[in-house]
């Protein structure tokens, strides 16, 4: 009985050293998608980005969105808003994973 229960501390000791990645329940790696690596749009336009969380049993299935400048381009649940003229970067983020989209605002025409 005592060497079944050193096997099982052992085991679980290893479980938390080599197996920290968010999991799903069976067992896989998650892997996050996002429909587009980059986009481009004109300031005012719109354009809505898809997250796919695979597998599609993922155990943590929060996603945040965020925009790494918001003068130039906002996002909202995967919405993403041009403002002006220039360059942003779109992450999405779920868990300890993150996917992104490089967003390109050109000024609106006239």
């Amino acid at each position: 009985m005592k060497l079944w229960k050193t096997g099982l501390l052992v085991l679980l000791c290893l479980c938390c050293l080599f197996g920290c990645q968010p999991k799903a329940r069976g067992g896989e790696e998650v892997r996050l998608t996002l429909s587009k690596t980059a986009i481009e749009l004109a300031e005012g336009e719109s354009e809505e980005l898809t997250l796919s969380v695979q597998p599609s049993d993922a155990l943590d299935k929060n996603v945040e969105w965020k925009s790494s400048d918001e003068s130039v381009a906002v996002v909202d649940g995967g919405m993403v808003t041009a403002k002006s003229a220039g360059e942003a970067e779109i992450t999405a983020s779920s868990g300890d994973k993150q996917v992104r989209c490089v967003v390109t605002v050109r000024a609106a025409e006239e």
